[in-house]
C-alpha cells in the first residue's frame, strides 16, 4: 500500500572525515549511510554502554531502508552540516527494523513506527522523541536543548498538567516532542485537550513556538469531537477561541511554514469542526487555508513532499461538503503540473522514495489512478525498493477489479522484498489480498501462510512489535475466512508450522508465549 506520510546524535570525536575513535569494545561496528555520520550499526547495548562511558547522550534511529519517511530524513537532516557538527557530542546508533532484534527493541522502546528519533541521557534515561517532518533549524535547536537540559519530556508534560509553569526550553520541547510517536507513554494518563490547552496558555502567545502550541491543542480538540468511543464536542465558546486562534496563524507566514504538515492534515477538519456549512465563517477559513496551501506549495526551501501535499491539503477542502466532489479542473491541473515537476527534479534515491511516494498519494486522493499507476510503474524500474510501490499497484488493480493483477503485484512484492520483518509484513499483504480476492484457493493461502512462519525459524528476535502486530492481523484474518469452518484442515497445518517455530524459541523468551497462542481460538 502506498503509505500516506502527514508524516538525533555520533560518536563523540567523530570528525567529518568520517573517522571514528578506538570504542571500548571491540564488538562495536560503524558504517556511513551516505549521510557522512559514523552510525553504530544496531548494536543498542553497546551504544548505552558507550554513551554512559563516554558520559554523552544517546540518539536513536529506528528505520527501515523502504520507509519514505526515513529516506526524506536522511535526505534533509541526516545530511547537513548542523547535524553532522552536532553529531560530535551524542552516540548516534541506527537500528534497521530488520537487524536481529531490532523488532524487541522497538517493543522495548514503545516505538510506533518508522522513523522513531529518541534522544537518551548518558545513564539511559529516554529525553524526548523528535518528529520527522521539521526543518533543520527547527531540529538542531530541539536537539540541542534536549542534550543541555536532559529534563524528560515526560518531566516537563507532568508539570505542566499540574499548573507549574515551564520556562521557554520546555515550552520548545513540548511542542517539538514526537506526540503521533507517543504510544500513550505520556497522553494515557492525561485529558490531551487540556494538557495542550494549559501548554498553550502556560507558554504564552509571544513564545516563538505559540502557533505551534495553538495548533496542538486545537488538532487534539478535534481528535476528541471526532472520536467513535466518547466524543467531546467543543462549546460553541470553545469553536469561537478555535476558530479565532486558527485566523492568526493563518495570518502569519513563518507559522504556516512551520506548522505546514499539521495545516494540511486537519485544514479540512479544522473548518469542518469549527464553522458552519455554507456560512461566511466556513467560506473565509476555507479561503485563508487555500492561501496557506499556496505559500506552502510556493515555498523553495521546503522539502518537496509538503509542496506536493499542499495540493492534497486543497482537494480535502473541496470535499468537506460532500467527500466524493470530483476534483475541480484548475486542481487537477495544478496537481499535475506539480507531479511532473517533481518527477522531473528529483534525482537521488533517498528523495525519490518519499517524493514519489507523495506524488502516488496526491494522484489518487484527486482520483487520477491512471496517472498514479503510470508513476509508480516508471518509480519501479528505477527505486532500490520496488517492492514498496508494488503494494500501490495492486492496491490500484484491486480498486480497478482486477483481482488477477492485484495479487501479482501482492507475491512480487512479497518475493522482491528482503529482511525478515520486511518480508513478514508484505508477506502477510499477499496472504491477506488471497483471502480477500480469492478465498477458495485454500492450498495457496495455507502454503504461503506456512512459508512466512518457516521464513520466521531462520530469523532471530523477530516475534516482537511489528511483526507481532502483524501475526495478530494474519490471525485474525484467517479465523474469519474460516468462520464457518470450511478451512479447518489447513488452519490445523498452518498451526502445525507455528508449534515447530514456537519449539525453537527458548522459554525463557517472552515471545514464546505469544508465539503458542497463534490460531488457539481455532
Amino acid at each position: 500500500m502506498v503509505c500516506v506520510t502527514w508524516l538525533l546524535l555520533s560518536l563523540g570525536g567523530c570528525s567529518e572525515s568520517g573517522n571514528a575513535p578506538t570504542p571500548s569494545s571491540p564488538t562495536l561496528e560503524y558504517f556511513d549511510d551516505g549521510t557522512g555520520i559514523q552510525w553504530l550499526n544496531g548494536d543498542v547495548e553497546g551504544a548505552f554502554a558507550l554513551a554512559a562511558e563516554q558520559n554523552k547522550p544517546l540518539f536513536l534511529y529506528w528505520g527501515a531502508e523502504w520507509c519514505p519517511p526515513c529516506h526524506a530524513i536522511k535526505a534533509t537532516v541526516f545530511k547537513t552540516r548542523e547535524f553532522r557538527e552536532r553529531s560530535e557530542l551524542f552516540i548516534p546508533v541506527y537500528l534497521d527494523g530488520d537487524t536481529e532484534d531490532a523488532q524487541r527493541y522497538g517493543e522495548q522502546f514503545a516505538v510506533m513506527g518508522y522513523p522513531t528519533m529518541i534522544v537518551f541521557s548518558p545513564g539511559g534515561q529516554e529525553i524526548t522523541r523528535i518528529p520527522n517532518g521539521i526543518d533543520i533549524q527547527a531540529f538542531a535547536e530541539v536537539l540541542d536543548l534536549a542534550m543541555s537540559s536532559l529534563r524528560p519530556l515526560t518531566d516537563i508534560a507532568l508539570s505542566i498538567a499540574a499548573g507549574q509553569p515551564p520556562d521557554a526550553r520546555d515550552c520548545t520541547l513540548f511542542a517539538y516532542y514526537s506526540w503521533e510517536q507517543d504510544n500513550d507513554r505520556i497522553l494515557a494518563e492525561q485529558d490531551s485537550t487540556l494538557l495542550f490547552r494549559s501548554a498553550a496558555q502556560q507558554c504564552g502567545k509571544d513564545h516563538p513556538d505559540g502557533p505551534r502550541l495553538d495548533l496542538l491543542y486545537l488538532e487534539y480538540a478535534v481528535r476528541a469531537a471526532a472520536r467513535d468511543d466518547n466524543p467531546v464536542p467543543l462549546s460553541m465558546d470553545d469553536q469561537q477561541v478555535a476558530l479565532a486562534q486558527l485566523i492568526v496563524i493563518l495570518a502569519n507566514p513563518d507559522a504556516i511554514r512551520s506548522n505546514a504538515m499539521t495545516l494540511i492534515r486537519f485544514g479540512d477538519e479544522f473548518a469542518a469542526t469549527f464553522t458552519d456549512p455554507k456560512s461566511v465563517e466556513r467560506t473565509a477559513l476555507v479561503d485563508a487555508l487555500r492561501s496557506a496551501f499556496d505559500l506552502i506549495a510556493a515555498d523553495e526551501e521546503a522539502f518537496p513532499t509538503d509542496r506536493l501535499y499542499a495540493s492534497m491539503g486543497k482537494r480535502s477542502l473541496e470535499q468537506i461538503d460532500d467527500p466524493d466532489a470530483p476534483v475541480s479542473d484548475a486542481l487537477e491541473a495544478e496537481i499535475l503540473s506539480r507531479v511532473a515537476w517533481a518527477d522531473a527534479t528529483t534525482t537521488t534515491p533517498h528523495e525519490r522514495q518519499a517524493v514519489i511516494n507523495a506524488a502516488a498519494n496526491v494522484l489518487i486522493a484527486a482520483g487520477l489512478d491512471d496517472h498514479a499507476e503510470a508513476l509508480l510503474l516508471r518509480e519501479i524500474e528505477r527505486s532500490k525498493q520496488p517492492y514498496y510501490f508494488m503494494s500501490g499497484l495492486a492496491e490500484l488493480a484491486e480498486e480497478d477489479g482486477n483481482s488477477a493483477a492485484a495479487l501479482a503485484w501482492l507475491k512480487r512484492a512479497h518475493e522482491g522484498s528482503r529482511g525478515p520483518a520486511t518480508r513478514f509484513q508484505w508477506g502477510q499483504n499477499y496472504v491477506a489480498g488471497l483471502i480477500r480476492l480469492t478465498p477458495g484457493d485454500a492450498a495457496t493461502i495455507e502454503a504461503q501462510t506456512v512459508n512466512l512462519f518457516e521464513e520466521l525459524q531462520r530469523s532471530v528476535g523477530v516475534f516482537y512489535h511489528r511483526t507481532a502486530r502483524r501475526i495478530t492481523q494474519l490471525e485474525e484474518q484467517l479465523l474469519e475466512w474460516n468462520s464457518n469452518g470450511d478451512y479447518d484442515a489447513q488452519l490445523d497445518a498452518i498451526r502445525t508450522a507455528v508449534n515447530d517455530l514456537c519449539a525453537a524459541i527458548p522459554n525463557e523468551d517472552s515471545s514464546r508465549a505469544r508465539c503458542e497462542t497463534f490460531l488457539a481460538a481455532a
